[in-house]
C-alpha cells in the first residue's frame, strides 16, 4: 500500500541466554552470601527482576502496551507527543508505523532544549494523567521530527511500562527535585531507607562521581535509567537493587 512499516524481532536464542545469566547471577548471589559479602543489607529478591527480563523477550507485551499508550496520546490534550501505531504483532516480532525522525543529539541546537522540555512533559503526562511509569526513557528510546516547524517527540519502546500508585508519584517528583539539586543523601534516604548509614554513604560519594564524572552532561539523563529501574522494582522487590544498579 506504498507505506514504510518498522519491524522489530527478537533474537532467536535470546530467551536461552537470560535465562543462562539468571542462574549464573543466582550463584554469585549464593557465594557472595556464604562469604558474608552482604552483610548489612537488607534481604534481595531478584524474581521480579528476573520475570521482568524475560517479560521483555514477549513482544506481545510492548504491543499492548504501544497500543494502550496510543490510544491515550490520540485522545490528549498534548498533540505533539507520540508513540507508533501497532500493525500487526506477536511473542516475535512488531510491525508498527515508521517514525523518520533523530535523536536528540542530531537535533539543531536551538532544537535540543525544546526537546528536554518535550520529553520532560510525555513523562509527566504519562505519569499524572495515565498513572503510567514509562521506565525505559533514555535517548535511544525517543525520536525527534519537525512538523509544520513544530517539534514532535515519539516514545519507540514501551516494553517497560508500569501502573503506578499516588505515593510513587510523589516519591518520583521528590527524586527530581534532588537529583536537580544534587542532593544524594535525600534520594538515598526516599530508595533504600532501609540501607544501613554505611551503605547509603558509600552510595552518596558514588552519586556524586558520576555527577562529577558527567559535569557537562544534565545529571538527570545520567541517572536516569537507574533511578527509573529502581522505581519499578520498589513496589516488589528489596530497594537494595539501587544498591547493585550503582555500584
Amino acid at each position: 500500500n506504498n507505506k514504510i512499516y518498522a519491524i522489530k524481532i527478537t533474537h532467536p536464542n535470546i530467551r536461552e541466554k537470560i535465562r543462562a545469566n539468571i542462574i549464573t547471577i543466582g550463584s554469585i548471589l549464593q557465594i557472595c552470601k556464604l562469604l558474608h559479602l552482604l552483610e548489612g543489607m537488607p534481604p534481595i529478591n531478584l524474581n521480579v527482576f528476573f520475570v521482568d527480563h524475560l517479560n521483555q523477550t514477549d513482544l506481545n507485551i510492548e504491543a499492548k502496551n504501544t497500543i494502550y499508550l496510543y490510544e491515550k496520546f490520540t485522545n490528549s490534550v498534548i498533540t505533539d507527543i507520540h508513540v507508533p501505531e501497532i500493525i500487526k504483532y506477536n511473542q516475535d516480532y512488531i510491525i508498527e508505523s515508521y517514525i523518520n525522525g533523530c535523536n536528540i543529539s542530531d537535533l539543531e541546537e536551538p532544537y535540543k532544549n525544546e526537546a528536554m522540555i518535550k520529553r520532560l512533559s510525555g513523562f509527566m503526562e504519562m505519569l499524572f494523567s495515565y498513572d503510567i511509569l514509562f521506565g525505559d526513557s533514555h535517548d535511544g528510546n525517543l525520536l525527534y521530527t519537525k512538523i509544520n516547524d513544530t517539534l514532535h517527540v515519539y516514545y519507540i519502546d514501551c516494553g517497560l511500562v508500569h501502573n503506578i500508585n499516588q505515593k510513587l508519584k510523589y516519591d518520583i517528583l521528590r527524586i527530581m527535585l534532588s537529583l536537580n539539586k544534587k542532593q544524594y543523601d535525600l534520594l538515598v534516604s526516599i530508595l533504600l531507607p532501609t540501607a544501613n548509614k554505611k551503605m547509603q554513604t558509600e552510595i552518596c560519594y558514588n552519586m556524586n562521581k558520576i555527577s562529577y564524572d558527567n559535569d557537562n552532561q544534565n545529571i538527570i539523563l545520567a541517572l536516569d535509567p537507574i533511578v527509573q529501574g529502581a522505581l519499578k522494582y520498589k513496589l516488589e522487590i528489596s530497594n537494595s537493587i539501587l544498591y547493585f544498579l550503582i555500584l
